[in-house]
């Protein structure tokens, strides 16, 4: 489940622990993340979560703005519905490179 994982960036790795876990999976990261500084993985980041986004059927013509800093991604802008938002914030952390995501989008209309 991936909110019961926590994300620790290790050098070149990236340590996948399950909550109460001592077990670690190190996660090889790209070779163009890798060799990039911060400021270039940022926005790296950035383009990948656009076009993320982009491809979020239910996201379409909504206008969301991505920012990132050390890897934490804030999200601004409008969406439909709660359900959008948590669409958007999925595309977003399932980016590689993204250790968090924070959503300051608002939701035009509440989920039934």
């Amino acid at each position: 489940m991936r909110s019961m994982l926590q994300l620790v960036a290790r050098d070149s790795y990236l340590l996948l622990a399950g909550a109460g876990s001592a077990d670690h999976h190190p996660v090889h990261l790209p070779k163009r993340l890798r060799l990039a500084t911060q400021e270039q993985r940022d926005t790296l980041i950035v383009e990948e979560v656009g076009h993320r986004l982009a491809n979020e059927q239910i996201l379409q013509g909504c206008r969301i703005g991505i920012s990132c800093v050390d890897g934490v991604v804030t999200l601004t802008g409008e969406v439909p519905s709660l359900y959008a938002n948590a669409c958007a914030c999925e595309a977003a952390f399932s980016t590689e490179g993204v250790s968090f995501v924070k959503s300051a989008l608002t939701a035009l209309h509440q989920d039934a």
